[in-house]
């Protein structure tokens, strides 16, 4: 890292309900499978390396290299856990409750009115009215 640059985290500074229910179900299983994958990978990393597990073919230099001897300074791996991941969302089980067609719409009125985006015509338009969309449907656009 140069200096003045700020060491990249990957922690999230967001808390998970400010983000929107349309995607915050999607933000949610990203970071758990995250969370998963960074677990188990640190796991399989420190297997050979527990202090009752003692290899045979090891001689000194390599147990100093991989850090198993008491002079080498031990760091650990400590997990913040965001404390919201594992918290019951009711306003995303609220959302998730409802019918498939009712959160469709939900995402692509929302696409429309923040963004000028229509999901069926994959169009950007220039202004509010969406000039020249079929409708808000898939139907409409058959």
């Amino acid at each position: 890292e140069e200096e003045g640059e700020q060491p990249r985290s990957s922690v999230r500074s967001r808390p998970l309900k400010s983000i929107n229910v349309l995607w915050r179900g999607l933000v949610r299983a990203r970071e758990e499978a995250e969370r998963d994958r960074r677990m188990r990978y640190d796991l399989q990393q420190t297997l050979s390396r527990l202090p009752t597990y003692d290899d045979d073919d090891e001689d000194d230099d390599d147990k100093r290299a991989l850090g198993k001897t008491s002079t080498a300074t031990t760091t650990t791996t400590t997990y913040v856990t965001a404390e919201d991941l594992d918290e019951d969302d009711e306003e995303l089980e609220s959302f998730n409750s409802r019918d498939v067609n009712d959160r469709l719409q939900a995402v692509v009125g929302h696409l429309r009115e923040a963004h000028r985006y229509c999901f069926w015509c994959k169009h950007v338009y220039p202004d509010e009215r969406l000039e020249g969309c079929p409708g808000t449907t898939e139907e409409d656009h058959d």
